[in-house]
Order: C-alpha cells, then structure tokens, then sequence
C-alpha cells in the first residue's frame, strides 16, 4: 500500500505514522471522497443525453494529499422498464350484433336461403339417383327371373282332363303389355287354350312380370286362377273344367262371404 508524503514527514519527526483508512473496494488506491453528480433517472433523460452526445453518468474520486486522482466512468444499470398495459377490449368488437333489416342481416337470409335450396335440389338429385339404381337392380333381377318377354309357368291338377302324373300346365305371357295365359290340359299342347288378360298401359309395362296361383274363392270344391299384375288380382272361376274372368255377382257374393267369415270387430 502507498504511502503519503504527510505519513513521510511524520516518521522523520519521531511521530507515530497517519493511518490511511482502508476500503474495500479499492485497497490500492488512496481515494477519498467520491463525488457522484446526481442526475435524473429514466429512459428519457438517457436519451437526452444520447442526442446531446453528453457521456453516460460519471463518478469523480479525489486521493489524498499526496495521492493522485482518477476519473472513472461507468453505467449504472438501466432500470426495468415498466410492463406495458394491455390495449383496452373494445366494446363493439365484444356486442356487436347487425340491426335487423342491415345489408349484414339481408345477406346472411339471403345464404341461408341458397343454402336451403341447394340443400333441397341435392336431396331430388340424390332421390332420383337412388330410384334409377333400385329400378334398374329390379329389371335385372326380373330379366333372370321371368326372362324377356316375361313368362310364367305353373302346374295344377284343375279336373280338366289332368292328373297328379300329368298335371295341366298354365303360361301366363306378358307380349308387349299384353297378358295372355295359356292353358295346357294334362300338358297336352294339342289342346291349348288362349286366356285373354289385361292390356297394361304405361313406359316400361311390357317388363311387368305376371305371376299365378291357385285357389278355390267361391267355394265349389274346384281349384280357380288368380293372375297377379304389378297390384291388382284378377279371378279366373273354374267353370267345368273352363276358366273364365269372375263376374261383378260372384265378386260380390265372395267379398261378404269373407266379411262373415272373418272374427267381428268392435
């Protein structure tokens, strides 16, 4: 550690030498007063003095008698800036809602309605898709059926000169929407019989098939003919050992014998 030209002075005089007092923070250097310029503090007064060109804050120190001076300059940390607030909500943002009868409410009615009639025109297209396909599974399945045109064959004992061995056999024909059935006694082609049915009217009937089945509806004890097209049942009575189409009498008479044959309903 230096020593001053007063402590110097004082050995040669047989005095007791002056202590110099020691710091912490600079044990080589005899300085003595710090002499700090107080200045404002914040972010603009450090911007003001960068425009100035002026330097950051400065600290003066002074030594002793004896002792030399220094000038030291340093920066103080720069204090945190204070957390910005958040931007305000703003309110129209929050509850706006568009007046009834504004140009916003008249285009959204106006999408939805679009939307609706879109919605409507797909489920037609979508319909019309979907019967074109049943329709056309129906035909094919009709085709391995039934064939082209379409045919129906049936077997029967009717008493017509047939037996359980030799049963008649019965071709119900739809030839360009006309039905025609043809009667086979015993399955003699020499005896063929022509049966006149309906004429179908409509696009696409000559593909409706005609089916049969035997029955006896009035009660005689012989089997008649009911020939089935699309939904409608026709009656051929058996008429000894003849079919012929049911009349309006017998239709009659064979409606309220079902009607009191069946259980009473309250």
């Amino acid at each position: 550690m230096a020593v001053s030209n007063a402590a110097a002075r004082s050995w040669e005089r047989d005095e007791p030498p002056v202590q110099t007092p020691q710091r912490s923070w600079a044990s080589n250097v005899p300085y003595d007063i710090l002499d700090v310029v107080p200045e404002p503090q914040g972010p603009a007064t450090t911007t003001a003095r960068a425009r100035r060109g002026e330097p950051e804050r400065t600290a003066r120190l002074h030594s002793v008698a004896g002792g030399r001076s220094e000038r030291v300059t340093y920066q103080p940390a720069a204090p945190a800036a204070p957390p910005r607030p958040a931007p305000p909500e703003r309110e129209y943002e929050r509850s706006y809602q568009p007046r009834a009868g504004s140009a916003l409410s008249n285009a959204s009615t106006l999408r939805m309605a679009l939307y609706g009639v879109g919605a409507a025109a797909v489920a037609v297209v979508l319909y019309l898709v979907v019967s074109t396909l049943i329709t056309w599974t129906q035909i094919k399945l009709d085709d391995m059926q039934y064939g082209n045109p379409r045919t129906t064959h049936l077997d029967a004992v009717v008493g017509n000169g047939d037996s359980v061995d030799q049963p008649t056999h019965f071709i119900a024909l739809n030839l360009n929407r006309q039905v025609s059935i043809i009667e086979l006694p015993g399955g003699d082609i020499s005896k063929a019989v022509a049966i006149s049915g309906p004429y179908l009217f409509g696009d696409g009937q000559d593909l409706t098939p005609v089916k049969m089945r035997m029955e006896d509806i009035n009660g005689d004890g012989a089997a008649d003919l009911l020939v089935t097209v699309k939904n409608e049942e026709l009656a051929y009575i058996n008429d000894k050992g003849t079919f012929r189409p049911i009349t309006a009498d017998e239709k009659a008479k064979i409606e309220q014998a079902s009607v009191a044959a069946s259980p009473a309903t309250k």
